[in-house]
């Protein structure tokens, strides 16, 4: 099995079980939410978060006054995602992020957490980016 198909095949299973995924899933450190501020995280911002998950970055971004638009492929941890974050400023797109259509020049930052390499989203974020946005992404476990 090539590395693509790896991949691909490895995507879905993270909506299996969300409360596995939930349960399983750490936090990240604050570091890693500095780096995001110094990225233009902040009140009003707008974010383009890629693989949310159940939302473990999303809440701190919508903590931090963010309104996030949230693409999800898998509709269980869509679902969830948006359980656990009702009553926040936060839409939730269940779909691949590689083929959703995403307004150009809307966000002020997109984040994507350890999900890019299964997103496949590594150089697809320019487009939705304002002229002046940044991209926060990679391993944020390690804070890369």
């Amino acid at each position: 099995m090539s590395g693509d198909d790896q991949r691909l095949s490895r995507r879905g299973s993270f909506d299996e079980d969300p409360d596995n995924y939930q349960a399983a899933r750490p936090g990240y450190p604050p570091r890693v939410y500095e780096v995001l501020a110094e990225c233009g995280l902040r009140t009003g911002a707008r974010v383009l978060e890629i693989g949310p998950g159940t939302g473990q970055v999303t809440r701190p971004l919508v903590d931090a006054g963010a309104s996030v638009l949230a693409v999800e492929l898998g509709g269980r941890l869509a679902a969830r995602l948006l359980t656990n974050l009702a009553g926040h400023d936060v839409t939730v797109v269940e779909g691949d992020f590689t083929t959703v259509p995403l307004p150009d020049d809307t966000f002020d930052l997109a984040v994507c957490a350890t999900a890019l390499a299964e997103q496949g989203c590594s150089g697809a974020t320019a487009g939705p980016l304002r002229p002046a946005g940044r991209r926060a992404g990679g391993v944020v476990d390690g804070v890369r």
